[in-house]
């Protein structure tokens, strides 16, 4: 991985057990850390706190996520 690619990754809950499969904007790659924004198609219903952790991304579809 590296900086400015889009993949995706396993994405724990927080507040309960599981998780799923989630689209990630890598922006900076270390030794044994990575930087990353979560991405939401549904950015603009999110707090300002939980924006904050996100990317938004317009025009998904078109850049090839399902």
């Amino acid at each position: 991985m590296k900086p400015n690619e889009i993949v995706t990754i396993y994405v724990a809950y927080a507040q309960v057990n599981g998780g799923k499969r989630r689209p990630v904007l890598i922006v900076g790659v270390y030794p044994k850390t990575f930087l990353l924004y979560r991405m939401t198609t549904k950015y603009i219903d999110k707090s300002r706190r939980i924006q904050a952790q996100y990317y938004p991304l317009k025009d998904w579809r078109t850049s090839g996520l399902i």
